[in-house]
């Protein structure tokens, strides 16, 4: 079993090496999710990774590994609840630090396979999941204020700016909530509900992420 040992910019590290060390069967089993998003970070000591870094020491509270919790960066935000671009909101431009390939025509053909140019950059690893003690019970929230599921320190992304719905255990959805920079999947904005599937590009503001499978993260990292 071969193991990729330069992950160094990808976090948080402890499911990093959990995912390394451990069978495939062992990994899926302790995971508690069905999906991953992969927030692509545009450095790893911006204010967006500090954010998702910042996880409480103890793990006390909902008792689920991986909670993103961040400390108060308020003092450090740009501006105030939106960031007040120039232009148009699709001129934003994504904090990323590489290219994605051009989507297929189908949902069902998107290849959920983590390209190895990703694996390259730093990246922070979230499962799409409820906080036990989190708001918005009907949904996964994604949003710059702490309160969220998904909280994302980034000044072109909204205090309540999109949010997730899991189907059956098995179809994931994202709707925007009417934010000022919106919510894009493979580059087009939505406004609806619009399903996702394993392999294709989220971006909230200019934040942007990929949507993965615990199956397919093991596998990037056994490369």
């Amino acid at each position: 079993m071969t193991v990729r040992q330069d992950l160094t910019n990808w976090q948080p590290r402890e499911l990093v090496l959990q995912a390394q060390q451990q069978s495939l069967d062992v990994f899926l089993s302790g995971c508690d999710s069905r999906f991953y998003l992969l927030i692509l970070l545009d450095e790893p000591n911006s204010e967006l990774a500090t954010g998702l870094l910042a996880v409480e020491a103890s793990r006390e509270g909902d008792g689920l590994a991986f909670r993103t919790v961040v400390r108060d960066l308020d003092a450090t935000m740009v501006g105030g609840d939106k960031f007040a671009s120039t232009g148009s909101a699709t001129a934003l431009k994504p904090v990323r630090a590489w290219t994605p390939s051009a989507p297929t025509a189908t949902p069902e053909r998107i290849n959920d396979r983590i390209p190895p140019e990703l694996l390259r950059v730093p990246c922070h690893v979230l499962p799409i999941r409820k906080r036990a003690d989190g708001s918005f019970l009907q949904h996964v929230s994604v949003g710059r204020a702490r309160n969220h599921d998904i909280v994302l320190r980034h000044r072109s992304v909204s205090k309540f700016h999109a949010w997730f719905e899991i189907q059956e255990g098995s179809r994931l959805l994202v709707k925007d909530s009417d934010s000022r920079n919106h919510t894009f999947v493979d580059g087009q904005q939505v406004a609806n509900r619009v399903e996702l599937q394993p392999g294709q590009t989220v971006r909230f503001g200019s934040v942007e992420g990929r949507i993965c499978t615990p199956e397919s993260l093991w596998k990037a990292l056994h490369a």
